[in-house]
């Protein structure tokens, strides 16, 4: 039996498997006389083409998680939603997420790219993914849309948009909070006031403190344990309303002290080859280094002894993936602030909004460099500030009229800088001493668009929209390397000039840089054409079938971070892709039972890749002539009985890269991309049980499955990650009306051990690799007045 098939019988033994688990509240609610209430699914309403519309009338594959819905899942951080979305994943490594959706994706190590799928939250653009860390409290929603989005939202969206909506002031006085304590003396509070202050003026401030006792992973070297959560965010929101406008201020500021996953080195020499080397001779014998049998087939264990590692010869030796062995914390210490201001007039038939916002973001981070107790001088420490002022200016048309409409204006302004520095000690490493970054990036992004959905005939609307995209942007700095240095870097904060050059045996500055030198300029059209056609049939309850041909657009940039060479230290023309996507949205059985679906086709030209060179100190960033994906997706909601709902998902991906292009002297040619598997599938149970006239038992068990995917573009073997399961269950007691609620939740039941970043570095000696969260349990109060 394949591989491929032994996932679908797998996927299919866990439907049937939840399935059965459902059944058995069900058959509960017919021996109480219950079962014949049915009930049909509730409406989800969502604001995916800028204008709140019933999800089953969006020509779009949308996904929308409300507060209640995250929990259930255990949606605790952003990263991860991916379990919920079909054809979604993320990767989660040197403290950043980066989503991909339907194979197209990022895991640039720069610090300065932009990713493809773009995260707002109120509507507000985050153009780096390490921003967004900080956002995930007092939330009403969450709605990811698979596909191009320009013409609605904007710059790099090409893959899709993470979209996060926060609750807003309301003119009731309320409160509430949530208490949640768990294993690894996890404690997660967070709590929101609203007030109404006068006539049409209110206030709502809402926080979360995270603070956790004990890390997920042991240190054997420290004897201690790193990988806990410690961040605390404050938002603070006015609105006021007065006649036909609308005002919103948020501001909102946090912390992150966390001590972030460390990495599992694993050695890929064999012990052979390793001692001809003879590391204290220098580098006259580093061809002899041969990689171990298990390197070549696939996982390494990091105790086995048939491999070691490329310092000095050293392993560690435990199996366990929650240990670690370096000799110091991966510790952040990062800070975000920022706010925005928007104005909403309503002009009678349409909505005139302006929407001002500026978020600034410190992130100050270190990490072993190969997690290993005796490489003490492989060390990394990540310096970069943010700020980002966005102006979007709209105006969206009022009604259900024959003519909707969304048109407007972007502006973005950016400044980063970025100061890092990464030491190394005696291995193999062509590099010896330190290398060290310094630069700052300028950005300036201007944008029209324009959205139209047009009835020609009461069940049929053309869809046509068009956005032009006009940056420019600058990079000065360079990159000293070779300086001699082997211990601890320097302060993050005291990394030294901008272009740095003293002490250097070698650098490299941005006026290096080649097509063009150091400024890039680029302008783009992207489009959107389309139909969503709603015949009159007796089969279903409502039905939509669409399609849509839509082209999107990344920003072009720079490949900067600890560059050592002029292949290294890049510039990237903008990444632009087509979509073919047809669909349809259907509801039967009275409405309790939603099937929707998609088929898609990408073809990416100049698409972003990130690979090793054989002296690279990271990952390189480069153009690849052209990516190509097919795939479809299907997923069910069913409500079979009143309190019970039962929803599956699934999607199929095929992306492959068509280029002849290397990594790492591998051939890319057919490659699958980044965190693409091929299928992804989630299911989930809720039963909601009444226990008497005040109180009710809510059940939940949901998982989620990816098959096989690799971590590394190069696909070699030690990148692939197997195909595994996540379940999740919950079981809670809760006033009729929610106005408190006590549940016990388990994440990861299995216990399911599986990477989530992979970086592969043979030309230092070793494989890094991270895993995702061991399994977590706890309890959660809810209250509210």
């Amino acid at each position: 039996m394949t591989v491929q098939n032994q996932f679908l019988n797998s996927v299919a033994r866990g439907a049937v498997i939840i399935a059965a688990l459902a059944s058995a509240p069900a058959l509960a609610q017919s021996s109480n006389e219950q079962a014949a209430e049915q009930s049909g699914l509730e409406e989800i309403v969502v604001t995916a083409t800028r204008r709140s519309e019933s999800i089953q009338n969006v020509g779009l594959a949308v996904t929308s998680l409300n507060a209640a819905d995250l929990a259930k899942s255990g949606v605790v951080n952003t990263q991860d939603i991916a379990a919920v979305v079909p054809n979604m994943s993320v990767n989660y490594g040197v403290g950043n997420v980066a989503f991909n959706i339907r194979g197209i994706g990022s895991n640039e190590f720069s610090t300065n790219l932009d990713s493809p799928v773009a995260t707002q939250v109120d509507e507000v653009y985050i153009s780096k993914v390490f921003m967004t860390g900080l956002f995930n409290f007092d939330i009403e929603r969450v709605e990811v849309s698979n596909g191009p989005q320009g013409t609605l939202f904007g710059r790099n969206t090409t893959g899709g948009t993470v979209n996060i909506y926060t609750r807003k002031p309301a003119s009731e006085l309320g409160a509430g909070g949530t208490l949640e304590y768990g294993n690894y003396q996890r404690l997660r509070a967070e709590a929101y006031v609203n007030a109404p202050l006068a006539e049409g003026l209110n206030a709502r401030v809402s926080g979360y403190h995270i603070h956790q006792g004990e890390g997920y992973y042991d240190n054997l070297t420290l004897g201690t344990d790193e990988g806990y959560e410690r961040k605390w965010a404050l938002r603070g929101q006015l609105s006021y309303e007065t006649g036909p406008t609308q005002f919103l201020l948020s501001l909102h500021h946090g912390k992150d002290k966390s001590t972030l996953a460390p990495y599992e080195g694993v050695g890929i020499y064999t012990p052979e080859s390793y001692a001809a080397f003879n590391p204290g001779g220098g580098f006259a014998n580093i061809g002899l280094l041969t990689p171990c049998a298990p390197y070549l087939a696939g996982r390494v264990s990091p105790s086995d002894a048939n491999c070691v590692r490329g310092n000095d010869g050293r392993y560690p030796g435990d199996a366990d993936p929650y240990t670690s062995n370096g000799n110091q914390k991966h510790y952040a210490d990062n800070r975000s602030t920022g706010g925005l201001f928007r104005i909403d007039h309503d002009l009678g038939g349409a909505t005139l909004t302006s929407l001002s916002a500026y978020e600034y973001f410190r992130r100050d981070q270190s990490e072993v460099g190969d997690g290993s107790p005796d490489y003490g001088g492989t060390l990394l420490y990540w310096y970069t500030t943010m700020k980002q002022y966005t102006q979007e200016l709209r105006l969206t048309s009022n009604g259900d009229g024959p003519w909707n409409y969304v048109v407007g204006a972007f502006y973005e302004n950016d400044s980063l800088y970025d100061g890092d520095y990464l030491t190394f000690g005696s291995g193999p490493s062509p590099f010896l001493g330190g290398v060290k970054t310094s630069f700052r990036q300028k950005l300036d992004a201007l944008a029209f668009f324009l959205h139209n959905n047009v009835e020609l005939t009461p069940t049929l609307r053309l869809i046509a929209g068009a956005r032009y995209n006009r940056e420019r942007v600058e990079i000065n700095g360079g990159n000293c390397f070779g300086t001699g240095s082997t211990g601890s870097g320097p302060s993050n904060r005291d990394r030294g000039e901008e272009n740095p050059t003293s002490g250097c045996l070698a650098v490299l500055s941005t006026s290096d840089l080649v097509e063009g030198g150091n400024v890039r300029k680029d302008d783009n059209v992207s489009f959107k054409i389309g139909y969503e056609w709603r015949p009159e049939t007796n089969a279903f309850d409502a039905l939509l079938l669409y399609g849509n041909v839509a082209t999107g657009f990344r920003s072009g940039g720079f490949s900067a971070v600890l560059a050592d060479s002029q292949p290294a230290f890049t510039s990237l023309k903008p990444e632009e892709v087509t979509s073919y996507e047809l669909g349809f949205k259907s509801e039967l059985a009275d409405r309790s039972f939603r099937l929707n679906g998609a088929v898609f086709h990408y073809v990416f030209k100049n698409g972003y890749l990130s690979v090793d060179t054989d002296t690279s100190i990271v990952p390189v960033t480069i153009n690849a002539a052209k990516i190509k994906a097919f795939g479809a997706e299907l997923s069910a909601v069913w409500a079979p009985a009143q309190g019970l709902q039962i929803s599956a998902s699934g999607g199929w991906t095929d992306a492959k890269i068509k280029s002849d292009l290397t990594s790492a002297g591998v051939s890319l040619y057919n490659n699958r991309p980044v965190n693409s598997p091929r299928f992804t599938f989630s299911t989930s149970a809720d039963y909601t049980y009444p226990l008497s006239e005040g109180l009710k038992l809510n059940l939940n068990v949901n998982a989620n499955a990816r098959s096989t995917q690799y971590l590394e573009t190069s696909n070699i073997p030690s990148t692939r990650e197997p195909g595994y399961w996540l379940v999740n269950a919950s079981i809670g007691l809760a006033e009729i009306d929610d106005r408190w609620s006590l549940t016990a939740y388990v994440n990861n039941l299995g216990n399911e051990e599986y990477r989530s970043y992979v970086n592969d570095l043979f030309s230092f000696g070793w494989t890094l690799n991270q895993y995702g969260l061991p399994r977590t349990y706890g309890l959660r109060a809810t209250a509210k007045f």
